[in-house]
């Protein structure tokens, strides 16, 4: 019989829901916990049927619940202190991207993870089970679009003033906030996962929307190179109207609205063939008396059943992981490889400038 993990969920916010819907749906993980200091606490820990506790503190003290792992989704600057406190008391933790607001103090919690081996750490980096990327994925290793030239990507997409109101207005903030940490790290830790490292980036600033209360970063022209030998482009911005964004483009987050059609934020270009996502799209000479641009191209669609939920998937891989049954999807370390390059993003657009990102 499949022993039952207790689970708490640290942090009550836009996040949250996603996490107790999965646990919930297990069979072999139980909700016993919520945290979460707001006056919101009482009413979210009700819909999410389980206990309610003000502090992680309070929650590890308890005589009534000792969870074996928690959940911890609660804004950026607080998520290597909370964990810390976690593993320090023998519960598993799988915390939401990114690892840190700060590398420093990331290393340091990756670190605390190797010379303690009996918790495991893994990264929320949940769109690792998006079936698009997933596909995506298949497809890339099957080598069917040949060697991987270059890719083009885009997180293009508007956010209302009221995301930034408190009591999440730590998003404004220049050293836990902005689209790089909020949303780029999304991005870097999926092309790391298809590519492989990133090794140097370039940033040109995108030109501000908002007024000088507004401290965190709004976008960024970026040109990559991945140590594979792999180039890129990449367009992020969260002040503008678009429909070229992951979540438009596969309808993952009901929060967001989805595009009328699958308009693509990514294009990947190998020697054989070019990859259009989401539209799943692949462009070749197949089937051509020559591979030659006086051709007409070839184009074949890939299927993708979009029903399975990421958080699911990332749920029953973070329960294999602390079984021992594999290693994390996302472990600490590939975490850490993320925010590194979202770091020097961040130095860069100081100075639109070329930085090497550091070695994990």
């Amino acid at each position: 019989m499949t022993a039952i993990v207790k689970i708490a969920i640290v942090g009550g916010g836009l996040i949250a829901p996603r996490h107790a819907a999965a646990v919930h749906l297990h069979p072999a993980a139980e909700l016993v916990a919520l945290v979460e200091p707001s006056p919101k606490g009482p009413e979210t820990a009700a819909q999410f049927n389980t206990r309610l506790y003000t502090s992680v503190a309070d929650l590890l003290a308890s005589k009534d619940v000792k969870p074996d792992a928690a959940i911890v989704c609660t804004p950026n600057h607080t998520h290597v202190s909370i964990s810390r406190d976690l593993l320090a008391a023998g519960v598993h933790v799988l915390v939401e991207k990114p690892l840190s607001h700060s590398t420093d103090t990331a290393r340091d919690l990756v670190q605390y993870t190797k010379e303690n081996a009996n918790v495991k750490l893994a990264v929320g980096h949940h769109r690792r089970f998006n079936p698009y990327m997933l596909k995506v994925k298949e497809i890339v290793s099957s080598g069917s679009l040949g060697s991987i030239m270059a890719v083009n990507g885009m997180w293009m997409l508007f956010k209302p003033d009221d995301y930034f109101e408190p009591p999440t207005d730590w998003r404004r903030r220049k050293d836990a906030g902005g689209v790089v940490l909020i949303n780029l790290v999304h991005d870097v830790d999926l092309l790391q996962f298809l590519f492989g490292a990133i090794e140097r980036v370039h940033v040109e600033k995108i030109a501000r929307q908002r007024g000088d209360h507004h401290k965190a970063d709004e976008g960024a022209a970026l040109t990559l190179r991945f140590s594979s030998g792999v180039v890129g482009s990449f367009l992020v911005c969260d002040a503008t109207p678009s429909p070229y964004n992951f979540e438009a483009g596969t309808g993952e987050n009901a929060n967001i609205a989805a595009a009328p059609s699958k308009e693509n934020f990514y294009h990947i270009f190998g020697s054989n063939a070019s990859l259009s996502v989401p539209e799943m799209a692949r462009w070749s000479y197949d089937g051509r008396p020559a591979k030659s641009w006086y051709q007409p191209l070839t184009v074949d669609k890939f299927d993708v059943d979009s029903s399975a939920v990421p958080y699911e998937g990332q749920l029953a891989a973070f329960l294999d992981y602390i079984a021992g049954k594999e290693n994390s999807s996302c472990s600490a370390v590939e975490g850490l490889r993320a925010l590194l390059v979202c770091d020097a993003v961040r130095k860069a657009l100081d100075g639109n400038r070329t930085i090497d990102v550091e070695l994990a």
